[in-house]
């Protein structure tokens, strides 16, 4: 790659495939996607995804389960996304 907003399109389509195979369902995947933006309260989500709050909770817990994490939501969803605002160090092309 040598473009790094194509190295980043290929990661983000690298992430949302790997998510999709270990199950997470289109209404788990708004919710990630809701939760990574990091807008709002809860009861703006509840809003936006149209549910409850118990029911948000429970599919935070089982999205987190099947993606292989536990009860550290903003913690670890933060950064798993490939972002180039989120980068610590500077995009190097190769040479």
């Amino acid at each position: 790659f040598n473009n790094p907003k194509r190295l980043m399109n290929y990661m983000d389509q690298l992430m949302h495939r790997e998510i999709l195979a270990c199950g997470v369902s289109l209404a788990q995947l708004r919710l990630l996607q809701e939760v990574y933006r990091g807008r709002g309260r809860l009861s703006a989500l509840c809003g936006r995804l149209n549910t409850q709050e118990k029911q948000i909770w429970q599919d935070k817990y089982r999205l987190l389960v099947k993606l292989g994490m536990r009860n550290r939501l903003r913690e670890l969803l933060f950064g798993t996304r490939f972002c180039k605002s989120l980068q610590r160090t500077p995009f190097i092309a190769p040479q």
